[in-house]
């Protein structure tokens, strides 16, 4: 019996300790299909993905600062301590990150008032303990249901309701740096420095992150000539066609 380890694409070289464990628990043959690798073009720009690195980044596809610092609230709070009500600055951090996103004019304007804790976050459905959910406390009818027609529960004028809003609707439509176009932002707690009258994104370092994204006159998208390209080469063993490159 052969056992085939197909080699990620960000390791250089198969580890020997990683045969000796197959061997020993399964008493079977080894054999380490050969490496890819990779080749970059160059850029003017850092390339953010950690894939050459020893502890690769993690990707926060196209999730911005603003959005990491609400999952950061989200996450905060110890489950025993759930539900936890937002309020003063962290209450109004979020009305104004809804105001940014699609329900600006559904679920925003007929939110309770703010003695009545209008956002709070709860446990989530899913078994583990981070899964967390933001509910909005809001006044009936549902925005989004009201003309749904009579098989939909739109809920009575004035009723009290609540509506489970996903966390990435919350600065939707912010127009500032993803996470994985600037250096160390995934490791960076962006609350509360975030939320100043006064930030800026001018002193943040930039990189190309692992995914395309449209420059739209982004001023900290325009030093980058171009994206670099990466190109995955297959090996010197068995392949299929010719070398092929994926930008």
């Amino acid at each position: 019996m052969v056992i085939l380890l197909l080699g990620s694409i960000a390791t250089v070289t198969e580890s020997s300790l990683q045969r000796q464990l197959i061997v020993a628990t399964t008493g079977a043959r080894v054999a380490v299909a050969p490496q890819r690798r990779l080749r970059f073009r160059s850029s003017s720009r850092r390339f953010c993905s950690g894939i050459l690195a020893r502890r690769p980044m993690p990707v926060w596809q196209n999730v911005n600062l603003k959005q990491k610092a609400i999952f950061e609230i989200i996450q905060r709070e110890d489950v025993r301590d759930l539900p936890y009500y937002l309020n003063d600055e962290e209450l109004d951090f979020f009305v104004r990150g809804i105001a940014m996103g699609p329900h600006a004019k559904t679920y925003l304007p007929q939110l309770v008032e703010r003695e009545k804790r209008p956002i709070y976050v709860a446990r989530g459905f899913a078994p583990p303990s981070y899964s967390r959910v933001v509910k909005l406390r809001f006044y009936g009818p549902d925005p989004l249901l009201r003309d749904a027609g009579p098989g939909w529960q739109a809920g009575e004028e004035g009723e009290l309701m609540e509506y489970i809003m996903g966390w990435r609707w919350i600065y939707a439509y912010w127009d500032g740096p993803l996470v994985d176009e600037v250096l160390g932002a995934a490791d960076t707690t962006w609350w509360p420095n975030i939320a100043a009258d006064d930030w800026t994104w001018e002193q943040l370092k930039f990189c190309t992150p692992p995914y395309w994204v449209p420059e739209d006159g982004r001023p900290w998208r325009e030093h980058g000539e171009e994206l670099p390209l990466v190109s995955v080469l297959k090996g010197k063993g068995k392949g299929k066609g010719k070398d092929a490159g994926m930008p």
